[in-house]
């Protein structure tokens, strides 16, 4: 399975990737970017199953990414890593 994780926190990214091996996915090639626009170009590369972003980050936001992403007719499985919990927030992912 390919894993896309997008993170402005190397922290963070080395966290999710370190959750996925915890919970039993061992299997994974994961590729990581620093922000929605590095993501993007990564998916542009490479057909990911799955992409797991942090909603805040420079350059490009994780929902600006899955806007521009469904905006070029990419498909990905798109999961937000975030503190942000309003409704319309998630209303709006």
């Amino acid at each position: 399975m390919k894993i896309l994780i997008v993170d402005d926190s190397s922290a963070m990214r080395m966290l999710v990737r370190r959750a996925l091996r915890d919970a039993g996915f061992t299997d994974l090639d994961i590729t990581e970017a620093s922000d929605g626009a590095a993501g993007f170009a990564k998916v542009e590369e490479v057909d990911f199953d799955l992409i797991l972003a942090d909603w805040n980050m420079p350059n490009m936001t994780g929902i600006e990414m899955l806007e521009k992403l469904r905006a070029e007719g990419y498909e990905n499985t798109v999961g937000f890593i975030t503190t942000e919990s309003t409704t319309p927030l998630r209303q709006r992912a």
